[in-house]
């Protein structure tokens, strides 16, 4: 099987197809280090998750206790449920975070290896990743507060700056140099005459994704609004837990359809704009000639 070259300029079918013709040649290597490294973080916000829609659930049926009037009881489920939920999120951002390193640091070291011509290991992949890790997390913050102040704009801003925005991570960790503020402004100018382009893939692939999850998550939050009208024990409620954590698991997995897309389609655009792939063959071309 052909091996997928990145620096290429490609329309909408070959992000397409390239995108899962990469997940196809490099799946176990892809998710090992996932699973390894950002695994338990996703496992662990299912958890608390699982932990705290229980409670709500049941505190919702009114399921605390036959006193309905018990007000301390009550404040001291929706405190838990709070607290679980808090938990929950925190280690889905930082695990978000993580999982976005490690697919960008493997495909950086699958085109630093000549796109696959070595074996590239879980400690290969951490080594990468936890240098970026840092001003990760400061750009996933800074961007989505701009993200979040376009929706607050009547929804339309904030789908307008999402999709350049997208491309901020890969172009980040590839283009170590520029600054946020230089590779913001490069966001926007790679996908400039091609925003609906990166649109659509990026709704295409996170429909695909967000359809094979639901197939889990949904019956697994069926079970849950169930197990709390039967009012389930202590151990049904943790075997839901960490239903919900395995859950979590597998559907931020399959999120990595959509983050091998968007590392596709920045590659596609910087060869339109840049040519790097053809400046380096020439660079080869006049290395052969020299010698």
């Amino acid at each position: 099987m052909q091996k997928v070259t990145l620096f290429k300029v490609r329309n909408f079918g070959e992000i397409f197809n390239d995108t899962f013709s990469f997940i196809r040649q490099n799946l176990w290597p892809l998710v090992r280090p996932s699973i390894i490294i950002a695994g338990p973080l996703f496992f662990l916000s299912g958890l608390f998750l699982g932990s705290g829609m229980g409670q709500y659930y049941k505190t919702a049926l009114g399921s605390v206790g036959e006193d309905v009037t018990d007000f301390g009881a009550m404040d001291s489920f929706s405190m838990d449920m709070v607290v679980s939920y808090d938990i929950g999120y925190f280690f889905i951002i930082v695990g978000y975070v993580l999982f976005i390193a490690i697919i960008n640091s493997y495909i950086i070291l699958y085109r630093g290896s000549g796109n696959g011509t070595y074996e590239i290991t879980t400690t290969m992949v951490w080594q990468e990743a936890k240098k970026h890790l840092g001003w990760l997390m400061f750009t996933f913050i800074v961007v989505s507060f701009l993200i979040g102040i376009g929706f607050l704009f009547c929804f339309i801003p904030g789908i307008f700056l999402s999709v350049p925005l997208s491309l901020i991570f890969i172009l980040r960790m590839e283009e170590r140099k520029l600054s946020l503020g230089e590779a913001l402004k490069k966001c926007f100018k790679l996908t400039e005459n091609y925003w609906w382009l990166t649109s659509g893939i990026i709704l295409l692939l996170s429909l695909i994704y967000s359809l094979v999850g639901s197939t889990i998550s949904l019956p697994v939050s069926f079970l849950l609004m169930g197990s709390a009208f039967l009012d389930a024990g202590l151990i049904d409620t943790v075997a839901q837990s960490l239903l919900m954590g395995i859950t979590h698991l597998f559907t931020f997995l399959l999120s990595g359809i959509l983050y091998v897309g968007i590392a596709i389609t920045y590659y596609s655009h910087r060869e339109r704009m840049e040519g790097i792939s053809l400046a380096n063959k020439i660079d080869s071309l006049g290395g052969d000639l020299i010698n």
